[in-house]
């Protein structure tokens, strides 16, 4: 959290104020700000949100069709 505020709190161009955090101390320089993660993790991660939420909503529609076709209407 110490170092993300410490990246988040120094403007564009600007180097921070030393940081210390479990992992010792540090001095961050913002080169430029993204407006998205694109990470390859970042990436992977959209990817595979995006396959599961298809799988279900095809799991979904079937289970749901199933349901219907074993529905019975008496309409009088």
């Amino acid at each position: 959290p110490e170092f993300e505020q410490a990246m988040n709190d120094t403007p564009v161009g600007e180097i921070s104020e030393p940081v210390r955090t479990q992992f010792g101390w540090h001095i961050v320089l913002v080169e430029d700000r993204r407006q998205q993660d694109m990470t390859s993790e970042a990436l992977r991660n959209k990817a595979a949100d995006f396959l599961h939420k298809r799988k279900y909503q095809e799991e979904l529609d079937a289970w749901l069709q199933q349901i219907r076709d074993e529905a019975f209407v008496d309409i009088k």
